[in-house]
């Protein structure tokens, strides 16, 4: 369970106002696997290989490929 909000220093303007919380709740019923909501795990997740940066609000490790 998301025990976090959104925190203020990852905010934008499309991540102004997200409940959390409730996006975990519906993912959990429709998923089969894990989300974690912890800086650290974020932070591994915020870049790729372009100069981009946008922190996600959460991360989906499925169970399986479905």
């Amino acid at each position: 369970m998301a025990t976090e909000t959104l925190d203020l220093k990852d905010e934008t303007k499309y991540s102004r106002g997200v409940d959390v919380a409730s996006i975990e709740t519906e993912l959990m019923k429709i998923i089969e696997g894990e989300v974690r909501w912890v800086y650290g795990t974020k932070a591994l997740y915020a870049t790729d290989a372009s100069n981009y940066r946008q922190g996600p609000l959460g991360v989906v490790l499925p169970k399986t490929e479905e």
